[in-house]
């Protein structure tokens, strides 16, 4: 079918596009950068980025990302929006001590320990080491930008292993993510996937939340929060640990339970999550 745009639609549509080119390129400079050389920036370097040229931590960081994406932003118009647009608006020289104070970090501790092929550990950020700390910002112009953050010490964190891979970890992103689920919920509060029983801690310490039940369906991995996690938990007597399928559960138990607040976090990423919940979203 052979559709006619007006000169105005036409070339809104050409920005449109042109827009959906550079999202696309930032994303692939940024997986590969996180993904095969996230310490490319050092403390070193970036103090000497500082110094030499009087700039902020963001600017010296994105500088050097811009080295590293072999961005030439005297030929390439592009290349000076990806520096210009993107790498300035979506890099953030972060405090980590407002992580270090949130409740869970604060309150619950725990040696290195296993149960199967499952072990409780923790992770670190190195000083100047990019990750990602939050959600993508769309803007009006459909803009994609990347929350990449960094900071100037070494952070560490609780994680949560099976078989080497991460299920969850208490990084800057995993806590922000969740922050939406645990400002709604309330009553009688239900979730899928045990992880590190973050978001049953912070649920359970709501006063507007009465019970929170979680389905997990490995053993060793309730085994391990039974020992070493819950008895931190101010509020453990509001949680309930349930061995089941989390699909099973949902279809057969939940209906009838009365529950008002339901969170599935049983992925990792779209990569093995996309077909889960909209499993879960017919549930």
């Amino acid at each position: 079918m052979k559709v006619l745009l007006s000169p105005s639609d036409a070339a809104r549509l050409m920005r449109l596009e042109k827009t959906r080119q550079l999202n696309f390129r930032v994303l692939r400079l940024y997986a590969d950068y996180l993904n095969y050389d996230p310490r490319f920036v050092t403390p070193e370097t970036l103090d000497m980025l500082i110094k030499d040229c009087g700039v902020t931590p963001e600017q010296a960081f994105c500088g050097a990302l811009s080295a590293l994406f072999g961005l030439d932003c005297d030929a390439s118009a592009d290349d000076r929006i990806i520096s210009r647009k993107y790498l300035n608006s979506s890099v953030a020289c972060l405090d980590p001590a407002p992580y270090r104070s949130q409740p869970y970090i604060r309150t619950v501790s725990f040696p290195e320990s296993s149960s199967g092929d499952w072990e409780l550990t923790h992770g670190s950020i190195a000083p100047c080491e990019g990750f990602i700390y939050n959600d993508i910002t769309v803007m009006p112009d459909y803009t994609e930008l990347p929350r990449l953050g960094f900071f100037r010490s070494e952070y560490t964190f609780p994680s949560v292993r099976q078989g080497g891979r991460e299920w969850m970890t208490l990084a800057p992103n995993e806590t922000a993510t969740l922050a939406s689920a645990v400002s709604g919920c309330f009553g009688r509060v239900i979730t899928f996937g045990l992880g590190l029983g973050y978001f049953a801690f912070m649920a359970s310490g709501k006063d507007c939340v009465s019970s929170v039940t979680v389905i997990e369906k490995d053993e060793n991995a309730i085994s391990l929060f039974r020992e070493c996690i819950l008895p931190h938990f101010p509020h453990r007597d509001k949680i309930t640990v349930i061995c089941a399928d989390a699909f099973e559960y949902a279809r057969n138990d939940m209906p009838g339970a009365g529950y008002d607040y339901a969170l599935a976090d049983i992925w990792h990423d779209l990569s093995d999550g996309f077909s889960p919940y909209i499993r879960f979203r017919r549930l």
